[in-house]
C-alpha cells in the first residue's frame, strides 16, 4: 500500500506541474483530461494484475504490462527532474529576498514553468534513451578467487553465476541470446543462479527456458527468488526443471570432493530462513570446513553464522538499483552494493550481481547487466 501511495504522489505532482507549465486555465478541461490519463497509467500496473493475474497472456496483456513499466520509469524521471528544479527554484527564492532585504538590485534566477515542463519531458526523453540502450548489452565480468581448499588438479575452475534474469514480456531476447553465448563460450564447470529467474511462466518464456537446458555443464543449480514467490512457486519450480536446473531448497550438494553448494529459498517463501539457517547444522559445518564452501542466496543478507561458515556468498536481488536515482538509494540497504566485498571480521566474502536481466522498466543507468565468471585457484 505504501508503495502504491507513493506511486500515485509523484503521478500527481507530474500533473500538477504539467498543467502549471502548459494550461493557461488550471482547471480547464484539458487539465481534467490530462488528470484522468496520468491516474489510468498510474494505476495500470494494478489493474493489469486484477485483471489478467499473475502470468498475464495474449498480445493486449503483455503490451499492458509493458506499457506500465515504461510509465512507471517515465513518470519517476519526470517528478525527479521537476522536483530538482522547484528546490532551484525555492533556493532562487530565498536570494532573492535576501539581495533585496540588503538594498541589493534583486538576482532572480527561478526557471519559468513551461521552461520547467519543456526539460521535464526532454529530459525523461533522453533519460528513457539512454536507459533503453544501457541495457541492451550483457557483460561479462571475470572474477579470481585463491584458496587453498581448491585442490590444484582443479586449479583454475570456472563458475558462471547468474541471477534476476527475469524472463517475462518486457524481457528482450537480445538478452537471453547474449546470456547464453557468454555461458557456451567460456565453457564453465558450474552454473549457479542467484533467482528471480522468471516473472512469467507462459509459452514465450518456457520456450527461452528451455535453452538454457541445451548448455553444458550439466552442473547447473539455482535457488529460489521473491519472485518465484509472487509469480506461482509452483509454476517457478517446474520452469526451472525445464531449463535443467536443479533446485537447492535449503539444502546443500558436495561436488567431487573439494567444492560444496548450499542454497537457500528466499525469505519470501520461507521466513525462518534468517531467524533459523538450515546450514546451522554439524553435517553443514563439517563440509564447509573441508570443502570451498559457496552460499547461494537470493538477497544479499548474510547471516551471522553464514558469515563465519563459508568461504563465498553469491546473491543478486538489488538489481544494483538498476538506474538514478535508485542505483543512489539502494546502496541505503545494501551499503556493500554491487561486486566484490569483504564483510569486516568475517571468513566470507560476497558477491553481489546487479543481475543479468531487468525488472520493471526496462531501463539502466550507471548500472550493467552481468553474467559472472569465478575463476577458482589453488592457493
Amino acid at each position: 500500500m505504501i508503495l502504491i501511495f507513493v506511486i500515485l504522489l509523484f503521478n500527481l505532482y507530474d500533473w500538477w506541474r504539467l498543467k502549471e507549465a502548459f494550461f493557461k486555465q488550471p482547471m480547464g478541461l484539458p487539465s481534467l483530461a490530462l488528470l484522468i490519463f496520468i491516474i489510468f497509467m498510474a494505476a495500470l500496473p494494478l489493474t493489469t494484475r486484477l485483471c489478467f493475474g499473475r502470468n498475464p497472456g495474449g498480445f493486449f496483456a503483455q503490451a499492458s504490462v509493458t506499457l506500465a513499466w515504461l510509465w512507471l520509469g517515465w513518470s519517476f524521471w519526470m517528478a525527479s527532474l521537476f522536483l530538482a528544479m522547484d528546490c532551484w527554484n525555492l533556493i532562487s527564492y530565498v536570494v532573492t529576498m535576501i539581495t533585496a532585504k540588503f538594498g541589493s538590485h534583486p538576482v532572480n534566477l527561478e526557471i519559468p514553468s513551461m521552461v520547467q515542463g519543456c526539460v521535464a519531458i526532454g529530459g525523461t526523453i533522453l533519460l528513457s534513451a539512454i536507459g533503453y540502450f544501457g541495457a541492451l548489452d550483457v557483460h561479462k565480468v571475470d572474477i579470481e578467487l585463491k584458496s587453498e581448499k581448491v585442490p590444484a588438479h582443479v586449479d583454475g575452475f570456472k563458475i558462471a553465476f547468474i541471477s534476476d534474469l527475469h524472463l517475462a514480456p518486457e524481457l528482450r531476447t537480445s538478452i537471453v541470446d547474449q546470456t547464453i553465448s557468454i555461458l557456451e563460450s567460456e565453457k564453465p564447470g558450474l552454473i549457479l543462479n542467484g533467482g528471480d529467474f522468471q516473472d512469467n511462466t507462459l509459452a514465450r518464456e518456457r520456450k527461452l527456458a528451455a535453452r538454457f537446458a541445451e548448455l553444458k555443464p550439466e552442473l547447473k543449480f539455482s535457488v529460489l527468488g521473491n519472485h518465484e514467490y509472487y509469480t506461482g512457486t509452483q509454476d517457478c519450480i517446474d520452469l526451472h526443471k525445464l531449463a535443467s536446473f536443479t533446485l537447492l531448497r535449503n539444502e546443500g550438494v558436495d561436488i567431487d570432493d573439494w567444492l560444496y553448494i548450499f542454497g537457500v529459498d528466499d525469505q519470501a517463501i520461507n521466513k525462518k530462513v534468517q531467524s533459523q539457517p538450515p546450514y546451522d547444522n554439524d553435517a553443514a559445518k563439517a563440509l564447509c570446513d573441508k570443502r570451498f564452501a559457496i552460499l547461494l542466496k537470493h538477497r544479499p543478507e548474510p547471516t551471522e553464522i553464514a558469515k563465519q561458515q563459508f568461504d563465498l556468498m553469491l546473491s543478486g536481488h538489488s538489481h544494483g538499483g538498476q538506474f538514478i536515482p535508485f542505483s543512489w538509494l539502494v546502496k541505503i540497504k545494501y551499503p556493500l552494493g554491487t561486486g566484490l566485498a569483504k564483510i569486516p571480521g568475517a571468513k566470507m566474502l560476497l558477491y553481489t550481481t546487479p543481475g543479468t536481466g531487468t525488472w520493471g522498466p526496462p531501463f539502466r543507468i550507471f548500472t550493467k547487466s552481468e553474467v559472472t565468471i569465478i575463476t577458482l585457484k589453488s592457493k
